[in-house]
C-alpha cells in the first residue's frame, strides 16, 4: 500500500453533539412521536458509525468505484459503506486518509420552554442585549449585517416564522442524505427543524428588530443561510462536511457551528478539508467550545485552528460553571437562559430557557456580520484581533482558559472601527520617508463617505517611483489605496527603479484613446463614463516600445481594471510602467424646457455626429424673460450666431456639434417703442449637452491583396468614428492583435485611419475575408460592428505554428482535396527551396492553414517545435473543436494562443502534461514526444510491430507502441543510418512533413 496513504480506522466513541439544549416542549419521544422520520439510514443500536469518508489525494486521477458516493461541495470526498469499496484507489494511491463516519447525536441539556407573544424584548428577557451594548450600538449605528451572509450549518428553520424576514433566508438540506448503499444525495426540505436547535440559534442572529413583534436579533438583515445537517435523530460528519461545502459555495461571510464532537484526529481529518477552504475564502468561522465543565475535552471544529471559539456568560457576567474551559476558548458572550424563536409547533412561537455555549456562539457570528458589514476584507484572523482589542478583560489578566480573550462588547467592538491606524511610509532598507504635505497618514476601518483612501504618488530623484507595498520584498501587486481588512496600521515600501536607457515608449490607448507620454513612468488616460473599467483585459491596451527591440510585457491589473502595469525590458535594462484608467464625465440630460426666466441657462443635446439626428432647441419667451408684456423689439446685444433667433418674442437656440460640452452665451436687450427702454439687458448662458454617440461608418468597405506583388503593402482602412472608440478587428473567430497586425493611426474631427499590416496579410490564406470592426457605442445595437470585405489571392504565404491570427482549419477531407501545388506554385518563403525536401510538406501544411510562417517571408524550417505549436497543428487538423472544461494545467495560460488546443488535447486524452500540473508549452518538443501526441491522437491502436531501428534501445517504454505506428504507417520514417533519434528535438519541416502525413493517412 502506498506509504502516503494515512488510514485511520479508529474505534471511535465520536459524537458531534449539539453544544445546548435542543428540546423545545415536549421530550424527544413525544417529539419522535409527532414528527415523521424520513430519514434513509437505519441505526443499530450501539452503532458508532456509518461507513467510511475517504478523502483522495488533490488532483489525483482516479477511477472511482461506484460504491463510493460523493460528498457534495467537497471535491475528493467520498462515502463508502465498507472498506472493500475503496480497495481500488487504495491499491492506486490515490487515497489521502480514510476516517470513519462518526455517528453525530445531541448531547442533551437543558430544555427550552414556551412562551406567549410579547413585544418587547426586554419582558421576553433579551438579557444578553443589555450585556452586550447592543442598545448603544443601535442608537449609535446603522449596521444591520445588510449584504453580509451567515451561514448556520443546524437542524434547519422554522422559515415561515413571524420573526423572520423570509426573503433573507436560504439554504439546503443535507439530514438523512446520504445512503451509502448506492443512492446519491437527495434533496429535501431545508426549511424545517425537528429539535428547534437552528429556529432558536437563527433567531438570535436574524429576528426582525424593527416590527413590534416577538424578539430583536443583532443583525436582522443580514442574509441567513441554512445548512440543515441535524435533526432528532442522529446525523454523520459527512452531512456536517457537507452543509460547511454548501456554505462556502454559496459565498458565505461568516459561518455558524452551534456543534462539536470529541478531540480524535481522525475528525480533525475529516473536517480539514472544508474547513480550511473556508479560511481560504476569508469566511470568519464561529464555533461553539461545549458545555462540559470537566474542561478536559477539546470539541471540533471550535479547537482547530482559524475557528474562533465561544465559550458563555452567566447572568451575573461570570463565566458559566457549565461552559467548556480550555485552549479551545476564544470569546465569551451571554448563553444562559436566554429567549429567542421557537420551531412554532402547536401555535407556540418563542422560547426561553436556553442554555449552552450553542447559543453563545451566535452572538458572535451577528456581530462579525455587522463587522463586516464595515469592512468587508475582515477575515476570521483580523475579527479575533477587533475581539481582542474591545473585549472585556476578566479572569487572569490578557488570555486565559476560562474567559479566552474576554466578555464580548458590541458597542467597544463597533468604537474599535473608528480607531485611527497609521500610515507609516518607508524605503526600501527601512528607513521611515516623513510624509509631505497632503499625504495620507491615518485612516479608520469604517471608511466615512467621501472621504479619499489613496495613496500619494512622490517623486525621487534620478528614480521612478513603481508601487506601494506592504511589504519590503515586494512580492504580490503594489497597491494604490487603504486596502480593506487591515485592522493594525499599515506600512508601506517604496519601490523605485533607476531609469534605464533604450526603454521607453512612443505610445499607450486603451481602446484607441491615446495616453500622453512624458519623461515618467505613470500614465493616465480618460475613457468615457460609459466604459466599464472591470470589463477592460490587456488586449484593450495597446503599448509601442521606442525601440523595436524592447519587449513589451502583457499589461496586468489587480483592481478590477482602474490601474494597470506592464514592463519594458530591452537587454538588462527594464522599466516598469504604471497606467491609470479614468471614467471621464458622464452624458449630459437631454433637452428641457423652461418654466421660469432665464439666467442660468439649460442643458440641451446638440446635433448628432453623422447629421443623422437633430438637435435638441432651446426655446424660451423672451417677455417671461424680461418681465414686460408690452409690445417690445428685442434683439442681440452680443454673442450669438445664425443657430440664435428671435422671432418676435420667441428666442429659439439651435446647438451645433462644436457647441457639445460646452456653452453658449449671448446678451439681448429689449427696446420698447414710445422710448422707454427695459429694465436691464439679459445674459443667456445655455449649456450644451455632450454628443452622444453615433454610428461608426468604414468609409473603405472593400479590399483586395496580392502576395505576389514584389510591392505588396498595408492596407489603410478610413472610418468615421462618430464619438465611439474601436475595441477589435477579427477574422471570423479569430482577433488581430494591436500593434503587430494592425495600427490605429490619431483621430482628427472624428476620422480615423487604421493601417493593416503586411505582416499580417501575407498569412493569409487565399479567398475572402471579412474583417469585423467593433466598437463601444452607437446609436443603434447593429451600428457596432461594421464590416470590409478583404480578398486575398497570389499563394499562401505566412503566419507561425501558433502565433499570429490562425487561418480557419478545414476538415481532414476538404485538406485532401486542396492538397497540391495551385496556378500559384509553392508558398513563398524566401528559405525554403523548392530543391529541398520538406519543400512540399511546407507547402501544404500552409495552405490548408495547418501552420504559419514565422514573419518577414520565412518558415524556419530548423527551429525546433514547441509542445504549445505541436498541439495546436493537431487541433487544427481536428477542426478546432471546443474543450468542455478549463484550467487543465496551472502554466497553460488561456491567453495564449494554444489554449483552446491544449484543453481540447487533455480533455481527448491526447496529451496528460509533463507532472506537477503543468503542460510546459514553450519546451522544445522530442521527436518520441511528438509520436506519441500522433499515435494518441489516432486512436493509439496496439503494436506488435518490432522496432528496427538501430538506437532503439534509447526508445522510452512509454513511446514505444507510438513509435511503431508510426513507423509502421510511415508518418515518421527515421534518419539517415537507420536511426530514430527519439530524443532530438522535432524540427518545424519535420513537424510538417509528419503531419502532411497523418492528414493523407486520414482519408
Amino acid at each position: 500500500m502506498n506509504k502516503k496513504i494515512c488510514l485511520r480506522l479508529l474505534a471511535l466513541a465520536l459524537a458531534l453533539i449539539f453544544t445546548a439544549s435542543s428540546v423545545p416542549l415536549r421530550s424527544q419521544a413525544e417529539d419522535c412521536e409527532e414528527d415523521e422520520d424520513t430519514s434513509s439510514i437505519e441505526f443499530a443500536e450501539g452503532q458508532e458509525f456509518i461507513g467510511y469518508i475517504i478523502k483522495l489525494v488533490d488532483g489525483a486521477d482516479a477511477d472511482v468505484p461506484d460504491g463510493l458516493i460523493p460528498i457534495p461541495y467537497n471535491e475528493g470526498m467520498y462515502v463508502a459503506e465498507t472498506i472493500s469499496d475503496a480497495m481500488p484507489l487504495l491499491f492506486g494511491g490515490s487515497v489521502e486518509f480514510i476516517v470513519e463516519n462518526a455517528v453525530i447525536e445531541p448531547l442533551g441539556g437543558e430544555e427550552i420552554y414556551p412562551l406567549e407573544l410579547d413585544p418587547l424584548a426586554e419582558q421576553l428577557g433579551q438579557w444578553h442585549l443589555g450585556f452586550l451594548n447592543m442598545y448603544d450600538v443601535w442608537n449609535t449605528y446603522t449596521e444591520t449585517g445588510s449584504g453580509v451572509k451567515i451561514a448556520v450549518v443546524d437542524s434547519g428553520v422554522t422559515r415561515a416564522h413571524e420573526d423572520l424576514d423570509y426573503t433573507y433566508i436560504g439554504g439546503q438540506n443535507f439530514v438523512n442524505t446520504i445512503d451509502p448503499s448506492g443512492a446519491a444525495w437527495t434533496a429535501s426540505v431545508w426549511n424545517e427543524d425537528n429539535t428547534g436547535h437552528g429556529t432558536f440559534v437563527t433567531g438570535l442572529i436574524g429576528a426582525i428588530t424593527d416590527n413590534d413583534v416577538g424578539i430583536k436579533g443583532i443583525a436582522s438583515k443580514a442574509e441567513l443561510i441554512e445548512a440543515r445537517c441535524m435533526a432528532s435523530e442522529r446525523t454523520t460528519v459527512a452531512e456536517v462536511i457537507a452543509a460547511i461545502g454548501y456554505a462556502v459555495d454559496q459565498g458565505a461571510d461568516v459561518i455558524n457551528m452551534s456543534l462539536g464532537g470529541t478531540n480524535a484526529s481522525s475528525l480533525r481529518m475529516a473536517l480539514e478539508p472544508p474547513i480550511s477552504r473556508a479560511i481560504e475564502a476569508d469566511t470568519i468561522l464561529i464555533a461553539a467550545v461545549g458545555n462540559r465543565s470537566d474542561g478536559d475535552a477539546i470539541l471540533l471544529p471550535a479547537g482547530m485552528d482559524g475557528v474562533i471559539g465561544v465559550g458563555m456568560l452567566a447572568s451575573d457576567g461570570g463565566v458559566s460553571a457549565k461552559s467548556t474551559q480550555n485552549t479551545s476558548v476564544d470569546i465569551l458572550a451571554p448563553g444562559i437562559n436566554l429567549v429567542s424563536l421557537h420551531r412554532n409547533v402547536n401555535g407556540t412561537t418563542y422560547a426561553s430557557g436556553g442554555n449552552g455555549t450553542s447559543y453563545a456562539a451566535p452572538q458572535i457570528a451577528a456581530l462579525a456580520a455587522l463587522v463586516r458589514q464595515v469592512d468587508g476584507g475582515i477575515d476570521g484572523e483580523e475579527f479575533l484581533e477587533l475581539l481582542k482589542e474591545s473585549s472585556v478583560d476578566a479572569g487572569e489578566p490578557g488570555y486565559d482558559v476560562s474567559y479566552g480573550w474576554g466578555k464580548a462588547d458590541a458597542y467597544a467592538l463597533m468604537r474599535t472601527l473608528e480607531t485611527e491606524r497609521a500610515v507609516t511610509y518607508c524605503t526600501q532598507d527601512g528607513t521611515v520617508i516623513t510624509p509631505e504635505p497632503g499625504w495620507l497618514t491615518e485612516y479608520t476601518i469604517r471608511r466615512e463617505d467621501g472621504t479619499d483612501y489613496s495613496l500619494p504618488v512622490p517623486e525621487f530623484t534620478g528614480a521612478d517611483f513603481v508601487g506601494w507595498y506592504d511589504n519590503d520584498q515586494f512580492y504580490g501587486d503594489f497597491i494604490t489605496e487603504i486596502p480593506t481588512g487591515i485592522i493594525s496600521g499599515l506600512t508601506l515600501y517604496a519601490k523605485t527603479q533607476e531609469v534605464a536607457d533604450g526603454v521607453g515608449i512612443l505610445s499607450v490607448s486603451v481602446k484607441g484613446i491615446a495616453a500622453e507620454i512624458g519623461e515618467s513612468n505613470r500614465l493616465r488616460i480618460t475613457v468615457p463614463a460609459n466604459l466599464t473599467l472591470s470589463a477592460l483585459t490587456a488586449t484593450d491596451i495597446a503599448v509601442s516600445a521606442e525601440d523595436e527591440l524592447a519587449e513589451v510585457s502583457q499589461p496586468v491589473t489587480s483592481d478590477g481594471g482602474a490601474a494597470w502595469t506592464f514592463t519594458v525590458t530591452n537587454g538588462t535594462a527594464v522599466r516598469v510602467y504604471t497606467l491609470t484608467v479614468v471614467n471621464g464625465s458622464a452624458y449630459a440630460p437631454e433637452a428641457v424646457s423652461p418654466d421660469e426666466p432665464i439666467g442660468n441657462g439649460y442643458a440641451v443635446t446638440p446635433a448628432s455626429l453623422d447629421g443623422a439626428t437633430p438637435a435638441a432647441a432651446f426655446t424660451c419667451d423672451l417677455t417671461e424673460a424680461f418681465r414686460y408684456t408690452g409690445d417690445a423689439e428685442f434683439t442681440v446685444v452680443s454673442g450669438g450666431s445664425e443657430r440664435l433667433v428671435i422671432d418676435g418674442a420667441s428666442l429659439t437656440y439651435t446647438p451645433g456639434v462644436d457647441d457639445a460640452g460646452g456653452t453658449a452665451e449671448f446678451t439681448v436687450t429689449a427696446g420698447i417703442p414710445d422710448g422707454f427702454s427695459a429694465v436691464s439687458d439679459q445674459r443667456f448662458a445655455i449649456e450644451i449637452g455632450e454628443l452622444l454617440p453615433s454610428d461608426s461608418v468604414i468609409l473603405t468597405t472593400a479590399a483586395s491583396y496580392d502576395k505576389r506583388l514584389q510591392n505588396a503593402s498595408d492596407i489603410f482602412v478610413k472610418m468615421m468614428l462618430y464619438g465611439n472608440n474601436l475595441l477589435k478587428i477579427s477574422d471570423n473567430s479569430a482577433e488581430l492583435k494591436e500593434g503587430t497586425d494592425y495600427i490605429i493611426d490619431v483621430v482628427q474631427n472624428d476620422e480615423q485611419t487604421i493601417t493593416i499590416k503586411n505582416q499580417y496579410l501575407k498569412k493569409l490564406i487565399n479567398g475572402t475575408h471579412k474583417l469585423t470592426f467593433s466598437f463601444d457605442a452607437s446609436r443603434t445595437e447593429s451600428g457596432k460592428s461594421q464590416t470590409l470585405t478583404l480578398t486575398v489571392s497570389g499563394g499562401a504565404t505566412g503566419g507561425g505554428g501558433g502565433s499570429g491570427a490562425p487561418a480557419p482549419s478545414p476538415s481532414p477531407e476538404a485538406v485532401i482535396e486542396e492538397q497540391g501545388t495551385g496556378d500559384s506554385g509553392y508558398a513563398v518563403f524566401t528559405d525554403v527551396k523548392e530543391s529541398d525536401w520538406f519543400c512540399e510538406d511546407v507547402d501544404f501544411a500552409v495552405r490548408n492553414g495547418l501552420m504559419n510562417g514565422t514573419g518577414d517571408g520565412q518558415f524556419s524550417p530548423n527551429v525546433t517545435m514547441t509542445r504549445g505549436m505541436a498541439v495546436t497543428v493537431l487541433h487544427r487538423i481536428a477542426g478546432q473543436p471546443s474543450a468542455k472544461g478549463s484550467g487543465s494545467f496551472a502554466d497553460a495560460d488561456s491567453g495564449k494562443y494554444y489554449y483552446a488546443a491544449v484543453e481540447w488535447a487533455a480533455e481527448t486524452g491526447i496529451v496528460n502534461g509533463v507532472g506537477g500540473g503543468m503542460f510546459a508549452p514553450d519546451a522544445e518538443i522530442s521527436r518520441q514526444d511528438l509520436a506519441v501526441m500522433l499515435y494518441k491522437f489516432a486512436g493509439g491502436i496496439e503494436m506488435n510491430y518490432e522496432l528496427g531501428f538501430g538506437d532503439a534501445g534509447d526508445i522510452s517504454g512509454y513511446a514505444r507502441d507510438a513509435i511503431a505506428w508510426c513507423a509502421e504507417s510511415g508518418i515518421i520514417r527515421g534518419k539517415n543510418g537507420n536511426v530514430f533519434d527519439p530524443n532530438g528535438m522535432a524540427t518545424r519541416a519535420e513537424v510538417a512533413a509528419m503531419m502532411r502525413r497523418l492528414v493523407v493517412s486520414r482519408q
